[in-house]
């Protein structure tokens, strides 16, 4: 199953600034909050690296982490999604993950320090290898399931990688090195170019080290993606048509779909192990699922000027069970809640931005899941807890 850092991006072209209203009043359509919490001092961010995330562990605690900064000292704190009680408080001085499973990984220096969300209390604790400290080596960090870890290192001549593995108590399980300079992850993949130019990617079983296929140039720097089943989705562009295959994770080809492209306005997001693609030249949404059939279809009325209107066009929730993206009204808008699995409307919110002199950051909708939200009012410092009907 994908691993799913929550502060990650999504498709470059569907993101724009966190939603921006004046007033509570706009929300008129929401139902009365389950409770609502002010978070001390100066709130939390909202930027785009920074912005709060929620998570589900194995016990089924719901965690919100946010990040706030107090003098020239940066705070994690963790909020219960069910109660929005502040649970802790900590000091960070460097970088930190969260996992859709229940684990905060933070990294300081050399150091990786993973903490169980749903206890509090830290599992491990280790430094990584002493090249990690070069700055003339090229490294990452990624947590996966259960607070294990992938760290990667490039060799300084840039020809070989080298890939560690910490299991969940942190001792180092794994080590091998591959002919490749250009690193990344994804599930139980991992995706590698022999340098930044590359046409090629290649696709590599993360646990064997071992190739499973060769892809050629398409559609991103690293045209293939992971469906949550595990299923190859590999993206090309020749001219105005955009290629779709789907390959076994033994790398077996299972189907090829071939849709009509234009730039900017055809994109393809995957959501657990359908995909969707969006057509704005036709104003269309389509689902399918890993075997490449069609689920559900619907007009997609999406319209979204990025210069005029600073609002929040797409995002996913947490448990990838629903989905929201924003509409034009006339000349007001609407927030829709669709159903990930059937594009099936959830609940509508609709709501106005006549005053523009209050356009800014103030307000952040963060998904939990089907029909869960919270809203988080950045001026005056308090976060609500919405269930949607």
């Amino acid at each position: 199953m994908r691993m799913k850092i929550l502060n990650c991006l999504l498709i470059a072209s569907m993101i724009s600034s966190m939603l921006a209203l004046s007033s509570f009043a706009n929300f008129k359509s929401l139902p009365a909050p389950q409770w609502t919490s002010t978070i001390p001092d100066r709130g939390w961010s909202t930027g785009q690296y920074t912005s709060p995330t929620i998570t589900t562990d194995a016990e089924g605690n719901q965690h919100i982490i946010g990040l706030k900064e107090k003098g020239n000292q940066g705070f994690l704190e963790n909020m219960d999604g069910k109660t929005g009680e502040i649970k802790w408080s900590i000091p960070l001085n460097g970088t930190y993950n969260v996992s859709n499973d229940g684990y905060l990984f933070m990294f300081e220096n050399n150091q990786i320090t993973v903490m169980n969300l749903a206890t509090g209390y830290t599992i491990w604790t280790r430094e990584l290898p002493p090249e990690f400290k070069d700055y003339n080596y090229y490294g990452e960090k990624y947590p996966s399931k259960n607070g294990t870890l992938y760290a990667t290192i490039a060799s300084r001549d840039g020809k070989s990688s080298t890939i560690y593995h910490y299991n969940s108590e942190g001792r180092k399980t794994k080590k091998y090195t591959l002919p490749y300079s250009e690193i990344q992850i994804d599930g139980d993949y991992l995706f590698a170019k022999t340098y930044s130019d590359d046409p090629n990617t290649y696709v590599i079983n993360l646990d064997t080290g071992k190739k499973i296929r060769t892809f050629p140039n398409g559609k991103n720097f690293v045209p293939v993606s992971v469906m949550g089943d595990g299923t190859l989705l590999y993206q090309n562009i020749v001219k105005n048509t955009l290629h779709v295959k789907a390959y076994s994770p033994k790398g077996t080809l299972k189907w090829n779909k071939k849709f009509s492209y234009e730039h900017s306005k055809t994109d393809l997001v995957i959501i657990q192990s359908n995909f969707l693609l969006f057509d704005r030249k036709k104003n269309k949404l389509t689902l399918y699922n890993s075997k490449g059939a069609l689920l559900a279809s619907k007009p997609f009325d999406y319209k979204y000027d990025y210069i005029r209107d600073f609002i929040e066009v797409f995002k996913i929730a947490s448990d990838q069970k629903s989905f929201m993206y924003t509409v034009k009204k006339g000349n007001n808008y609407e927030h829709q809640l669709i159903d990930s699995s059937n594009l099936k409307i959830i609940s509508r919110i609709p709501f106005n931005m006549n005053d523009r002199d209050h356009m800014g950051d103030r307000y952040s909708f963060i998904l939990n899941n089907r029909t869960q939200i919270f809203l988080l009012d950045n001026i005056e410092k308090n976060i609500s807890k919405y269930n949607l009907k």
